[in-house]
């Protein structure tokens, strides 16, 4: 049916690769999201006592043993913190490289704040290098603690009550106290890049997210407006490209905010594989995208960031022809948006100055106070038609089965079969 191709187009499947674990025993947690080449850590632990000098680790392996694992400690003694990366030989940790303890680690943190100890690391998955332990695979999570210098663990040591691809996720997240924690990947120094006067260009969503934007010789400045739903506190939202109304062939700039707190974030530039999303350059993943900067007012989160409109790299969409926009959000995870989804109803050359609002609400009388419909309010007519007549439709195929009336049902669909 009609109804169906037109809600076919909204049907985006976000995949996101965050997941955590808990270990009770220890009063630690562990958090992570994983690129292709690369994957985010953060482990949390919540002191049971009043000590300064102490360290936390988490561990990978194929068995829930130390032997041929890697390990990751963190600790701060004498206010000095440290994040070192050992292989295990035997129950014996050895550093990866004695001449770079962080070997294979990468935007390395560890503090103390209140009564949590936080250590936040990224690591790469795959090295080629002896003893190197990679992580593209089935893995358990073994984690320790202890206070003082970092020296055997005694009783404080856990592991993983099953195995984890860290790339994917396969089971609802293990219960954790602590937000999901990501990278912060902005730009150098946004606060000194001048962006210009946005005013003239936007188009409104019905669901109320608003875009702005500029070309500017080769690239295009946006500002994406999202008013926060009741309850959002950690999750994501994304602003598209398309020759035509639909997902697959386009692009996407994806803003995930893993805290209330608007600094902390990730910006991700993807293609659309049908329904897919995937990096247009693995290697980096906000690849044709810079400058990028988050802000908060009141209840509204603001997105600013530039875009290249033309790139020679495959599935690049070029923004130096006509576009739809796409707009899509979710709460908590990246992943399927469910409703939360709106194309526009016109494209737009966004080398033109577009100073009219596009929404879905009541068209206004023009100054001779006559109505007019354009060809925009007469889809919108429709689409609302549609929806109302196949709620009706659904409603009635209820009742009918109920009385096992099938005969009727199948005539009244030929009926209104679209």
């Amino acid at each position: 049916m009609f109804v169906w191709k037109i809600l076919s187009l909204f049907f985006i499947s976000f995949q996101v690769n965050a997941q955590s674990y808990k270990f009770n025993n220890l009063n630690l947690s562990v958090d992570w999201i994983s690129t292709q080449s690369t994957t985010w850590f953060t482990i949390v632990h919540n002191k049971s006592s009043n000590y300064t000098d102490a360290w936390i680790a988490i561990g990978f392996n194929t068995d829930q043993l130390m032997d041929g694992g890697n390990g990751v400690v963190c600790s701060i003694i004498n206010n000095t913190p440290s994040v070192e990366h050992y292989y295990f030989d035997g129950n014996t940790p050895k550093l990866m490289s004695t001449q770079n303890k962080d070997f294979g680690l990468m935007n390395t943190s560890v503090m103390f704040t209140g009564s949590q100890i936080i250590c936040k690391f990224e690591r790469q998955n795959e090295i080629n290098v002896t003893n190197y332990f990679g992580t593209n695979q089935n893995v358990y999570i073994l984690s320790a603690m202890g206070i003082g210098s970092f020296k055997f663990h005694g009783e404080n040591y856990g592991q993983s009550a099953k195995t984890f691809n860290l790339q994917f996720i396969n089971n609802p997240p293990e219960t954790s106290t602590t937000p999901k924690s990501t990278a912060l990947k902005t730009s150098p120094n946004p606060t000194t890049i001048k962006m210009p006067d946005l005013n003239n260009n936007l188009h409104k969503f019905s669901m109320n997210i608003t875009v702005n934007w500029k070309v500017q010789e080769s690239n295009t400045w946006f500002s994406m407006r999202f008013p926060k739903p009741t309850g959002f506190t950690t999750g994501w939202f994304a602003l598209g490209f398309n020759s035509i109304q639909e997902m697959s062939g386009g692009n996407g700039v994806v803003c995930l905010i893993s805290s209330t707190n608007s600094s902390n974030f990730v910006v991700e530039h993807h293609y659309f594989d049908g329904n897919t999303p995937k990096p247009l350059n693995a290697s980096d993943k906000i690849f044709g995208v810079k400058n990028a900067k988050l802000k908060m007012e009141n209840s509204d989160l603001i997105f600013d960031f530039e875009r290249e409109n033309s790139n020679n790299i495959s599935n690049y969409v070029s923004t130096n022809q006509q576009v739809y926009f796409l707009a899509a959000y979710g709460s908590g995870l990246y992943k399927y948006h469910g409703d939360n989804r709106e194309y526009s109803l016109s494209s737009y050359n966004l080398n033109l100055v577009n100073e009219q609002e596009v929404s879905t609400s009541k068209p206004t009388n023009t100054t001779d106070g006559k109505d007019t419909i354009n060809t925009d309010d007469i889809n919108r007519l429709l689409q609302d038609l549609t929806s109302k007549l196949n709620d009706l439709m659904n409603q009635l195929n209820d009742f009918l089965n109920m009385l096992d009336f099938k005969k009727v049902l199948d005539q009244f669909n030929d009926l209104f079969k679209f």
